[in-house]
């Protein structure tokens, strides 16, 4: 099988895990919101409001800021780099991920690409958003670990938690291996890429150099952990806010563990885009054992995502306009030039 034919079978195949996995969430997905009545599960979106939904977008921008400290603290030279552009990169990141969740690492690469256009050498656009993901995901396990705690102190008697300590077992043991990955395995994939593309091999090799730099400075990995770990627990924060809104009474120890083991369940579906269904029925699944009502989180969950969206869709459209933008003024200043 030539080298053509083995990348359009490894397209067919991811494209084929996609479908399986969209029509697994989307079954999941509908089977909830019959099983418990779309009247019940949109009445608690009406008491939330567009008001509701305002400060939910608020706080996530705020949260999202705060995601752009973290990464600007892998950076040598904070003092020069604009921290909008960590923003910027951020927002985009982010947003392509959740807007668009059926285009597999759109959202790293958008979050590279916005990064490289706002000035930043390309090596550190790459190097420091890998870095960035793996300290938020050892930053998410740690605060998984947090939640499971909580539950085993408030509901010591709950059947799930030997299920779930299984789950946040399994986590561990992907943040372990993409932590070695970028740590061990980025030269020798260097190396691999050469033989076949000196470009892309050179890049990687640049790549690869920029994140030995960034884990040479570990007082700042120390730093962008805490500040995810503090964005967080401030999710778990707008969980019970939501809740709160919608007319859901919990304590904020039982919104951290809803919130922390709910979203562990939806990263591990990875395979599942957008965890269409699987964050549905984590939230009704651990909202449950704190008398959380199946309507009341599947609306939880669907004021997430109408949050996502109201905040990922105007910074795509921004981001098209400026990538549009850019494109056309080469064009334009060639053809303002006056012809001979």
């Amino acid at each position: 099988m030539s080298a053509t034919e083995q990348v359009q079978t490894l397209t067919g195949l991811r494209h084929l895990r996609l479908a399986f996995g969209l029509l697994l969430g989307a079954g999941l997905f509908a089977f909830l919101v019959h099983r418990f009545r779309l009247t019940a599960v949109l009445a608690p979106l009406h008491t939330l409001g567009w008001s509701g939904l305002a400060l939910l977008v608020v706080s996530q921008l705020a949260l999202i800021i705060l995601a752009a400290v973290a990464w600007r603290f892998l950076s040598a030279s904070r003092a020069e780099d604009g921290f909008w552009r960590f923003i910027w990169g951020r927002l985009i990141r982010d947003s392509a991920s959740q807007v668009l969740p059926f285009v597999q690492l759109g959202g790293i690469v958008a979050g590279v690409r916005a990064m490289t256009l706002s000035g930043f050498e390309s090596g550190f656009a790459m190097a420091s958003t890998m870095v960035d993901l793996a300290i938020e995901f050892v930053s998410e396990l740690v605060y998984a670990a947090l939640g499971l705690a909580l539950l085993r102190s408030l509901r010591p008697e709950q059947p799930f938690f030997t299920a779930l300590s299984g789950l946040l077992l399994m986590l561990a043991v992907l943040a372990g291996g993409f932590v070695i990955a970028l740590a061990r395995g980025t030269h020798w994939l260097a190396g691999f890429f050469e033989q076949f593309s000196a470009a892309f091999g050179h890049k990687l090799r640049v790549m690869a150099h920029a994140m030995h730099a960034i884990r040479a400075r570990p007082r700042s990995l120390l730093a962008a952990f805490a500040v995810h770990l503090l964005a967080w627990v401030l999710t778990g924060l707008q969980t019970w806010l939501v809740l709160w809104l919608i007319g859901v009474r919990v304590s904020v120890s039982a919104a951290l563990i809803i919130d922390s083991l709910a979203f562990s369940i939806r990263s591990l579906a990875f395979m599942v885009p957008g965890g269409l269904g699987v964050q549905e029925g984590a939230f009704v699944l651990i909202g449950g054992i704190f008398g959380v009502s199946p309507s009341a989180a599947l609306a939880l969950s669907l004021a997430r995502r109408a949050r996502d969206v109201a905040i990922g869709v105007p910074v795509l459209c921004g981001w098209q306009l400026a990538e549009g933008k850019r494109l056309w003024q080469p064009h334009s200043s060639l053809a303002s030039q006056p012809r001979r």
